[in-house]
């Protein structure tokens, strides 16, 4: 038994060699034989193919394809360096959406390389990756290497090497990434040196489609005086994208998404008369509060009765001098939820007294903070350490969406907020409010209860009821909110939302 766990032990070891380095997938030979077979055993690694495996959590459930997800992008750089050192690039169309900003792995990678063998080679979760025989690969000023190892078409090369098809199956992420260029010399200037006449027409067009004027004009009276052949054409074929010329491409593809789902939403929840008497409202919410905050605390997988509620609600809780109530983890997640609770309904009063709309912007990093304020009162964290977004990656349970990477947040929520206050239908900004944020999940922990707390402050304060997602719901709930953020489909969504305003117990 001993020398069992001697063995894992030693092989642990080794994996946190690994893992210090960043390493999410070990390859044969990184870890001897018996340790690997081991840590298979024990749940730390998982088989990806012969010879490769990716760091896994004993505790997950069957099914949970959350750690495949974490290792997808890890793999296919390892991978590839190991089989082409670096002479291998990403093909444009995969390098499109990673430029764009998602990382959310591809039902089939293509990488191109002037020694792969043309194979396809299966991978988990009824992906692959496809090798493909290349003569030369581009020159090296039109690639590039991502954060994350990976071997990339430079932007400008993305966009003029790309399949033409991807203005229609990608058109959000082209949008996004064309709207980057407040000045497209540097894009003009591939184009005119590689006499990439075709793609130049295309880009003039699509510049023109997504109402970039401006740049549309430069880019064709360059190509011009290049003396190219000009016969703009628009190779969009769906309704225009609407983009902010020089903004991050995540911002610019937070906002087609915005686009894209709001009317569906709009002819689902039909907009609401004015908000009520103040005092009736917040009644309301009083009512509500037991009800929804088992809901939605149990969600989130915190086990706390409706009695561990109500001693919170009246003061009872006391982790001074009650140390199961100090130390109790769902105790300090329920005395959070009611912190937040409380702010949001001083918000929405406040709201329907002013007649203005919620300000989330103004509103949401305090309610970060109160709902984990008893772990700073309890020494678990530091007031510091809730101030600001998360700086690494997040991955949801169970969802094939993968949230954008830290270094995006910043612009990332600076267009959520922005949206939310363009807005003028409160169910829209209710809908995405929620949604959107969990799309983005800028903070470390606490992401679906503060999308539910924006939601119910936006609903209660502009004449909707107050929505509590049952848990008996969560799975469809789960479900709805990952064919938004995978499938792009945020009808499920919106209509579990309708169909629970005013749930009562």
């Amino acid at each position: 038994m001993a020398d069992k766990r001697e063995t894992l032990a030693s092989a642990m070891e080794d994996l946190h060699a690994l893992q210090k380095q960043g390493h999410l997938v070990v390859r044969s030979g990184e870890i001897d034989p018996v340790g690997i077979k081991v840590l298979k055993a024990a749940g730390y690694l998982q088989s990806i193919m012969k010879g490769w495996y990716h760091l896994s959590d004993p505790s997950s459930r069957p099914g949970d394809t959350t750690p495949w997800t974490m290792s997808y992008w890890s793999f296919v750089q390892k991978y590839c360096e190991h089989r082409f050192g670096s002479d291998w690039v990403l093909s444009p169309e995969i390098c499109l959406d990673l430029h764009a900003g998602s990382q959310v792995p591809v039902a089939q990678v293509l990488v191109h390389a002037p020694k792969a063998g043309n194979n396809a080679v299966d991978l988990p979760g009824k992906r692959s990756l496809f090798d493909l025989r290349v003569r030369v690969l581009p020159e090296q000023d039109k690639r590039t290497q991502l954060s994350n190892g990976l071997r990339v078409y430079t932007p400008e090369a993305t966009l003029i090497h790309m399949a033409e098809n991807c203005y229609n199956t990608q058109a959000m992420s082209v949008a996004a990434l064309m709207g980057r260029y407040r000045n497209v010399d540097v894009l003009l200037r591939e184009v005119v040196d590689g006499a990439h006449k075709r793609a130049g027409n295309r880009l003039v067009g699509a510049l023109k489609h997504l109402g970039m004027d401006a740049q549309s004009k430069r880019m064709e009276d360059g190509m011009r005086r290049a003396e190219m052949d000009l016969r703009k054409e628009n190779p969009f074929t769906g309704e225009g994208i609407s983009v902010v010329a020089g903004a991050a491409p995540i911002s610019n593809m937070l906002r087609a998404i915005w686009q894209r789902d709001r009317q569906a939403i709009v002819d689902l929840l039909q907009a609401p008369g004015p908000p009520g008497d103040v005092d009736a409202v917040l009644g309301q919410i009083d009512d509500i509060y037991t009800h929804d905050a088992w809901n939605s605390l149990s969600i989130e997988g915190y086990r706390v009765s409706e009695e561990l509620i109500e001693k919170i609600r009246s003061g009872s809780w006391d982790p001074e001098t009650d140390t199961s109530d100090a130390s109790s983890r769902d105790a300090m997640a329920a005395k959070g939820y009611w912190n937040v609770f409380q702010s949001v309904r001083q918000v929405v009063k406040t709201s329907i007294e002013q007649g203005e709309p919620v300000s989330v912007r103004d509103t949401l990093s305090d309610w970060y903070q109160l709902l984990f304020q008893p772990s700073v009162d309890a020494g678990i964290v530091t007031q510091g350490q809730l101030i600001g977004y998360r700086n690494h990656p997040v991955f949801i349970r169970m969802a094939n969406h993968v949230p954008p990477a830290s270094e995006k947040l910043m612009d990332a929520m600076e267009t959520y907020f922005d949206l939310l206050d363009e807005e003028e239908h409160s169910g829209v900004r209710a809908v995405l409010g929620h949604w959107l944020l969990g799309y983005i999940h800028p903070y470390p922990d606490g992401n679906g209860r503060l999308a539910r707390f924006v939601m119910n402050a936006v609903l209660a304060s502009s004449g909707y009821s107050w929505a509590v997602i049952r848990l008996d719901q969560r799975k469809r709930y789960m479900e709805a909110l990952d064919a938004a953020s995978f499938g792009g489909d945020i009808t499920p969504f919106a209509k579990l939302i309708g169909e629970h305003l005013g749930d009562r117990p």
